[in-house]
C-alpha cells in the first residue's frame, strides 16, 4: 500500500483498458479496499484497513476522479499521502524527526523507534480526500496501446494526530504507459509527488514507479499479474519503500471489473505483507 502504483490500481487501469467502450462519456464507480500489515521502523505493528472510494468522470481523452478513502487502523504511526502509507510517527512524528537526523546514511535497517503500545488504539475515520484529472496521450485498444499523464491534489481534512494524514496539501504528476502484445501485457507507472511537511518532520518530495507484467487468460477477460513497485526515499533517515506483488483480474462485457492482489514488503517502509481486492461499477454513459 505504500505506492499508489499498487497491484490492485495496475489490474483495474488495464481491466478499464481491455474493456470496449461504446461511449465517449462514462460516469462510474471503482473502488480498493487493502489490508496490510506492517512494522515499519517502529516497535509496535500497525494493522490498516484503507477503503478507497472513486467516482471518475470520462469524456473521450479527459478523465477526473475524486477519491475519497476511509481508513481503520490500530495505531496512529502510519500516516497516508497521495504518494501512500507513510511511517510518519503521526504524534510521534519528533522521534522519527530525531533518528533521521542522526545519520545522513539513513538507518539501514537501524533499531525500530520504540513507541507507547497501542493495543486499545482502534479508530476508523475518513482520509485526506484527492482529486485527479488525467489525458490520454494514445489510447488504441484495437494496437493495445495507452499513454496517459495526470495531474493530483489531496486537501488536509483528516487529523495527523491519529495518522489518517499528514495535515498538509499533497501534490504529484505522473505518467503511465501500457503495451499489450497478444496475451501479455506491460504496464509503466512513474510520478513525481510534492508532499506537504508536518509540524514537526519535514517529508521529502518522491518518485514512484512501478513496472508490471501480465498475461490475459481464456477468452481474454481475466488477467493474472506481477508487479514490482517502489519510491524514493520519504521520510529522512530511512529505507525507500521497495514491493513485489502478485494479482488476478477479471473483466466483463459490460465494461465493471473485479480484481484481487497481494503484496510483499522489501524494505522498513513498506509494510510486510497487504493483500486486497478492487472493482470497478459504471454508472451511466452518453
Amino acid at each position: 500500500m505504500k505506492a499508489r502504483t499498487s497491484s490492485t490500481g495496475m489490474l483495474l487501469l488495464i481491466l478499464m483498458f481491455i474493456a470496449v467502450n461504446a461511449s465517449s462519456q462514462t460516469l462510474h464507480y471503482s473502488g480498493s479496499a487493502q489490508f496490510s500489515v506492517g512494522d515499519y521502523i517502529f516497535s509496535e505493528q500497525t494493522n490498516s484497513l484503507y477503503l478507497a472510494n472513486q467516482l471518475g468522470l470520462s469524456h473521450q481523452r479527459f478523465a477526473a476522479r475524486l477519491t475519497v478513502p476511509v481508513v481503520r487502523q490500530n495505531s496512529p504511526w502510519v500516516s497516508y499521502t497521495t504518494a501512500g502509507s507513510v511511517s510518519t510517527g503521526g504524534p510521534a512524528q519528533g522521534e522519527v524527526r530525531g533518528r533521521g537526523d542522526q545519520s545522513g546514511q539513513g538507518r539501514r535497517g537501524g533499531d525500530p523507534i520504540t513507541v507507547v503500545d497501542t493495543s486499545d488504539f482502534k479508530t476508523i475515520a475518513v482520509s485526506d480526500p484527492s482529486l485527479t484529472l488525467s489525458f490520454s496521450l494514445l489510447n488504441d485498444m484495437f494496437q493495445g496501446r495507452s499513454v496517459q499523464v495526470r495531474g493530483s491534489a489531496k486537501a488536509p481534512v483528516s487529523q495527523p494526530d491519529d495518522g489518517f494524514g499528514t495535515g498538509a496539501w499533497d501534490y504529484s504528476l505522473g505518467v503511465s504507459a501500457m503495451r499489450r502484445l497478444r496475451r501479455a501485457v506491460v504496464f509503466v507507472d512513474v510520478a513525481y509527488w510534492v508532499l506537504g511537511d508536518m509540524e514537526e518532520l519535514s517529508l521529502n518530495n518522491s518518485l514512484s514507479y512501478g513496472l508490471s507484467f501480465g498475461r490475459s487468460l481464456g477468452d481474454g477477460s481475466d488477467t493474472v499479474l506481477a508487479s514490482f513497485s517502489g519510491s524514493t526515499v520519504i521520510v529522512p533517515g530511512t529505507e525507500p519503500a521497495l514491493l513485489v506483488g502478485l494479482g488476478l483480474g477479471h473483466s466483463f462485457d459490460s465494461g465493471n471489473g473485479v480484481s484481487a492482489n497481494a503484496s510483499i514488503g522489501l524494505t522498513e517502509s513498506a509494510p510486510n505483507v497487504s493483500v486486497g481486492v478492487g472493482w470497478r461499477i459504471g454508472l451511466k454513459k452518453w
